[in-house]
């Protein structure tokens, strides 16, 4: 949501928008990631696959996550995040993929930071993120 703030605010920046295709990648990445790594357990394991499915507590576990995250949503009155140290550290890896050299992964950064991380967003400990 700050990627799309940051672009709105720049009136479509290349900067801004290149800050928001990382963003959308890095979403992209994290939501496709479990599934690919669960479906070839699940055809390795199917006996366990069909425990786990058939298992009367999914139902529960699920809405405890849920409850959990907008319990969260209420107390912060913000969308529920990775710290920015690991969405930064996503940004980095989906361009490092391509290009790994230490001048293309430091403007990535900078720009994956000014654009998509909120300004003071705390860390999980409540640490700076400047400390790491």
């Amino acid at each position: 949501m700050t990627a799309v703030g940051s672009c709105l605010r720049a009136r479509g920046a290349r900067r801004a928008l290149a800050g928001l295709g990382l963003a959308c990648a890095g979403a992209v990445l994290w939501t496709v990631l479990p599934p690919a790594v669960a479906l070839p357990a699940m055809m390795l394991e199917p006996q366990t696959a069909m425990a786990l499915l058939q298992a009367h507590g999914a139902g529960a576990a699920f809405a405890a996550g849920i409850a959990a995250w907008l319990l969260q949503l209420a107390l912060e009155r913000r969308v529920p995040r990775f710290g920015p140290t690991f969405e930064a550290a996503t940004a980095l890896a989906i361009v490092a993929a391509i290009r790994d050299d230490d001048r293309t992964l430091r403007r990535a950064e900078s720009l994956y930071r000014e654009t998509a991380v909120a300004p003071g967003y705390p860390t999980a400990v409540g640490v700076p993120d400047s400390a790491f």
